[in-house]
């Protein structure tokens, strides 16, 4: 009872978050991020949220098997240059069973938290919670919505604190007027020391 998506079953290769590095833990290092996930009918949501700027990406995974959310992960992350895409700490669900592939292919470091800790993984959990403001628990999520996941990134990247106005506030989603930045140019911006943590990403 104390997790649904919990399991005893032996992660391989689990490494403890207790080895991160230690700016990952105080924030103060690029490209370390916190995965997790928003359970829908239907599909479910992926989540990353990168530590230092808080920013978010969402990806939906059509099923609920390890190989497919490690299949969308690695599509999230591929584009990324490897110096932003440095690390990445999980929970203990089964659907991270296969981080290893993030190792081998993209070179990322993997770690998990401790069992029932989800304040280690802080940034996550806050952004799932606004996530949650746009798809409510039980809320239906399906793989032609990925253009409205997407507008739904970008509000929360862009206003962080924005609260839904409607019981199911992703009806009324705000079109942003600003021209969305690229991701080489947002990179660019991070290397000067001048990364902003709400800059929108080009599909």
């Amino acid at each position: 009872r104390g997790g649904g998506r919990t399991s005893r079953f032996p992660i391989p290769g689990r490494v403890p978050i207790s080895e991160r590095p230690p700016e990952a833990g105080d924030r103060s290092g690029f490209g370390h991020w916190e995965a997790d996930g928003v359970i829908g009918a239907g599909c479910d949501l992926h989540t990353e949220v990168e530590r230092k700027t808080r920013f978010l990406m969402a990806g939906i995974v059509p099923g609920r098997t390890a190989g497919e959310s490690v299949g969308v992960r690695l599509a999230m992350f591929s584009p990324l240059p490897a110096g932003a895409r440095v690390g990445v700490t999980h929970d203990n669900g089964t659907e991270f069973a296969h981080h290893e592939r993030l190792r081998d292919g993209l070179g990322m470091a993997t770690y998990f938290a401790d069992l029932y800790s989800s304040r280690r993984r802080g940034s996550n959990e806050n952004r799932n919670g606004m996530i949650r403001r746009y798809l409510p628990k039980r809320c239906e999520i399906r793989m032609d919505m990925a253009k409205e996941v997407r507008e739904i990134v970008d509000e929360i990247n862009n206003r962080p604190h924005a609260r839904a106005r409607l019981p199911h506030a992703r009806r009324a989603i705000r079109r942003r007027i600003a021209r969305p930045t690229s991701l080489t140019k947002a990179l660019r911006l991070q290397m000067n020391n001048g990364w902003h943590p709400y800059i929108m990403m080009n599909e």
